[in-house]
């Protein structure tokens, strides 16, 4: 009997703007594993790393895996509670809300 694929369910915890290309970009975590993370710059898509996805590493290994996110306390009870329980509605209130990242 095979077991059974958990599949991942990514959340967007930054958005960045490149300062070389001025594109944006987005670093998911594993909401199960925050181990486990994601660009969807070309340089990760080659390397399965980059600038990006180590900013996050390091922000979360300089508060003991927590990360921060800054989103105002004008945010309603009902938004913020929804967003724990889809990843679509956490990337929306992150964009919304999120400090946006230049490097």
């Amino acid at each position: 009997m095979r077991d059974k694929m958990v599949e991942i369910e990514w959340r967007t915890i930054q958005f960045f703007i490149d300062e070389g290309d001025f594109k944006v970009y987005e670093v998911c975590v594993d909401s199960a594993n925050p181990k486990k993370k994601r660009c969807d710059c070309d340089k990760f898509a080659r390397a399965a790393r980059c600038k990006h996805v180590k900013f996050v590493t390091d922000k979360l290994e300089n508060s003991n895996g927590v990360f921060n996110l800054a989103i105002p306390s004008k945010v309603a009870d009902e938004e913020a509670m929804d967003a724990l329980y889809d990843p679509e509605i956490f990337r929306q209130l992150v964009l919304k809300y999120g400090k946006i990242e230049v490097i």
